[in-house]
């Protein structure tokens, strides 16, 4: 069994948009769940929601986001 914790308001509006945004500009993308050739093919010819398990995804490191922003993350 899997136990969730919601914590609601931890980011305001404009945390999720500013995080949204660095996301985007770090290369937002489909996750490679099938495997390279797979995901290149349905990236272009399918819907992404009739495929089951597919996400999209990037990395946010400190140099994505800046290092005072992660600070405040970091803290709450």
């Amino acid at each position: 069994m899997c136990t969730f914790l919601e914590i609601p308001h931890f980011l305001s509006d404009e945390e999720c948009d500013y995080i949204q945004k660095i996301a985007t500009d770090s290369g937002l993308s489909a996750s490679a769940i099938f495997g390279k050739v797979i995901n290149e093919e349905y990236k272009n010819t399918v819907d992404k929601s009739d495929i089951p398990r597919v996400s999209d995804q990037t990395w946010l490191l400190e140099k994505h986001v800046g290092a005072d922003f992660l600070g405040r993350l970091q803290t709450r």
